[in-house]
């Protein structure tokens, strides 16, 4: 199975809107040191990988991701979070090398830190893949 957290950030950057808000600041898996203090900012994570069988054989991997925008500024990180929803709602096809079946945005949430004045707005995916 391709690695799912790669191709999508890959997929998401090559998508005008997302690349436009973010630049290049879409991580996978990263510890907090390795990124960079600039805004907005994205991380992308497997949340849970299983694939489903049935006594006929195995069904296409689901994946559950979810990416969390962050930014110092409300306004920015919902349009972050709209840009990757629109990307991702409903999609089908190649994302760089990985084929997917079926995209479902399935829970959206939003968080403040009053501390580090940081907005994170989080999106679960779950991407189902054809091999």
């Amino acid at each position: 199975m391709a690695e799912v957290t790669s191709n999508l950030r890959t997929y998401l950057l090559s998508v005008g809107a997302v690349s436009t808000i973010f630049g290049t600041r879409m991580y996978v898996d990263h510890k907090s040191e390795q990124i960079t203090t600039a805004y907005p900012f994205a991380i992308i994570r497997t949340v849970a990988e299983a694939p489903d069988y049935t006594l006929a054989g195995a069904l296409p991997f689901r994946t559950l991701i979810q990416i969390d925008v962050y930014s110092d500024s409300p306004t920015t990180a919902d349009t972050g979070k709209a840009a990757i929803t629109a990307a991702m709602s409903g999609k089908k096809g190649t994302v760089s090398g990985l084929t997917v079946g079926s995209s479902f945005i399935t829970d959206q949430r939003g968080d403040f830190d009053p501390e580090g004045q940081i907005f994170r707005r989080s999106i679960d995916i779950q991407i189902g893949q054809n091999g």
